[in-house]
């Protein structure tokens, strides 16, 4: 993604994710907010949440140089 310009910014969820489910075992649940579920998940990875770059660590722990 980062060699091809693509930043976390550009992950976009549609709208009918943003309501609480209607059926099901979750029915009524509240939805996390989509923005921080993606910085944690970036974070998780090694990888910076605002450039979306993988962390010097991230790297060494891959054997990869950049």
């Amino acid at each position: 993604n980062v060699r091809q310009g693509i930043k976390p910014q550009d992950f976009k969820l549609p709208k009918r994710f943003e309501a609480s489910l209607t059926a099901g075992p979750a029915a009524g649940a509240p939805v996390p907010p989509f923005e921080q579920l993606k910085a944690d998940y970036y974070v998780a990875m090694g990888w910076d949440p605002v450039t979306g770059e993988p962390s010097a660590e991230t790297l060494e722990k891959l054997s990869i140089t950049a």
